[in-house]
């Protein structure tokens, strides 16, 4: 099962080296088929052992393998949008974030002055259109480094699909086996399921940074935990540079783990000295001295304001953007000031929350651990004004996985608790069309887009908070007949 969700990975990887989609998916099961009798050895002894969670993992593994192999061969193939994570929208068929990493790339790498214009980014490239680059200048060591092999687009978004789906994968199994045994086998029970998710495929499919921000922040206090901090302050200083990890830098100074702090500074100097080196100073420059004080103005998210474009603020889960949402329906005249104000308490609410995980992380257990993280990392990333569903959900899937079996023995007992958990996953997993059929305006959309974000938020704040468990729960029962055969 797990071997069938590498393949579309391995392939989107094949692909960017130039093979066709036919020949990626071939060499991609070879490949897969070598690797996974190696591969699969810590994993035998944590499969599935009841006969319900034997065709649950089977039911939801084919799904998952389905899934990721379509939005695989849209990664591939442009021209097949019909594959897309949501084949029922046209809008994510010419969307792609990755689109301004790439020119943005170019541009610095020939010199162009100030690479956070807009209007160098108007235009399209095939059927996507260019979106604006407002990243720190370090992020263009990414898309530097694939220009080292490729200079076509369509080429660098396969890569990239594949390298952040592997990161993503990389850091899932990571946390897991981190954890404890009985919990460890859950998560990866559920693994199929988070891979299957709307918002984790889509966000791969638009090549948007935050899943390899989550991955790479994830990756990194599992390494801290594992006193490897060179590696943990390579990683989490460079997903920082996505702004809302940052909440786990100041997670480590008030839990003095100065090492873990002193590396991430480190790395976070040795990737601006890269950058400077590759680029040259003018994009650091840039960004201090322009984009910086537009992103703290609100600036490129001034098209929200705009009449036409309303509907885009129902798909917002940005805390600040709740002033916007309000706008939409009511008559705020000057958002701006006031969603700088929301922005500044959301920030102090964030820090007393993380001054208070600071507390409990020394006797939490490593499940209790991750869930801090991650909840911490799900509200951080709402502090910007704009945050869309499509990725924004990322972090409330992933966490679906690591707190739903007890959510669900303490929302009900037996089979209700499972049903309690499949709903949460839907709920958690929905991401509101923005064109074609299915789309539907005014009040409704707002309503539906509003309860998923409160389930979002309730969601991860019972990660950062709840209690550790006592002990750990079982998602299918299993008698004790069947544990020991």
């Amino acid at each position: 099962m797990y071997g069938g969700i590498g393949v579309p990975v391995v392939a989107a990887l094949f692909g960017a080296f130039g093979f066709v989609p036919a020949a990626a998916f071939v060499l991609a099961i070879v490949a897969m088929a070598a690797v996974m009798p190696f591969a699969l050895r810590p994993l035998r002894a944590l499969a599935p052992f009841s006969t319900a969670a034997r065709i649950a993992f089977l039911a939801i593994g084919v799904v998952a393998i389905a899934r990721v192999t379509g939005t695989a061969v849209f990664m591939l193939d442009a021209s097949k949008p019909g594959f897309s994570a949501m084949f029922y929208d046209p809008f994510y068929f010419h969307h792609n974030c990755f689109s301004a990493w790439w020119h943005a790339a170019r541009l610095a790498a020939n010199g162009t002055p100030n690479v956070y214009r807009n209007e160098l980014y108007e235009g399209w490239i095939g059927r996507f259109k260019l979106d604006e680059f407002n990243y720190p200048a370090p992020t263009l060591l990414i898309p530097g480094a694939l220009l080292l092999f490729t200079k076509n687009f369509f080429t660098m978004r396969a890569a990239w699909f594949a390298i952040e789906a592997a990161l993503f994968i990389a850091a899932y199994l990571a946390v897991a086996f981190h954890v404890d045994g009985e919990e460890r086998r859950r998560l990866l029970w559920l693994a199929p399921a988070v891979l299957a998710a709307t918002p984790i495929l889509l966000t791969l499919q638009i090549g948007n940074f935050q899943l390899a921000a989550l991955a790479l922040a994830m990756l990194a206090m599992v390494a801290f935990d594992r006193n490897r901090n060179a590696a943990g302050g390579a990683a989490l200083a460079f997903a920082a540079l996505k702004i809302f990890p940052g909440i786990l830098v100041f997670l480590l100074i008030l839990q003095r783990r100065w090492r873990a702090v002193a590396w991430t500074a480190a790395f976070g100097a040795i990737w601006l000295v890269l950058t400077v080196a590759a680029f040259g100073p003018a994009p650091v420059k840039d960004f201090v001295q322009y984009q910086a004080p537009r992103i703290g103005s609100g600036e490129p998210w001034a098209f929200l304001e705009l009449p036409e474009l309303q509907e885009f603020n129902s798909i917002n889960q940005g805390i600040p953007g709740l002033v916007l949402k309000a706008r939409s329906l009511t008559t705020v005249v000057n958002p701006r000031p006031l969603m700088h104000r929301v922005a500044n308490v959301y920030a102090l609410l964030l820090a007393a929350l993380a001054v208070l995980c600071s507390f409990r992380m020394n006797d939490a257990t490593p499940l209790t651990r991750a869930q801090i993280w991650l909840g911490l990392l799900a509200l951080a990333a709402l502090q910007s004004p704009f945050v869309p569903d499509a990725y924004a959900l990322t972090a409330s899937i992933w966490l679906w996985a690591l707190v739903m079996p007890r959510l669900c023995s303490e929302a009900s007992r037996g089979a209700s608790r499972v049903a309690f958990g499949v709903a949460l996953y839907f709920v958690l997993s929905l991401v509101m069309p923005n064109d074609g059929a299915l789309f539907f305006p005014g009040l409704a959309r707002f309503f539906v887009t509003a309860a998923v974000q409160l389930v979002a938020i309730a969601v991860a704040g019972y990660a950062v908070l709840q209690r550790a468990p006592k002990s750990a729960v079982a998602l299918v029962p299993a008698t004790i007949q069947e544990t020991a055969s």
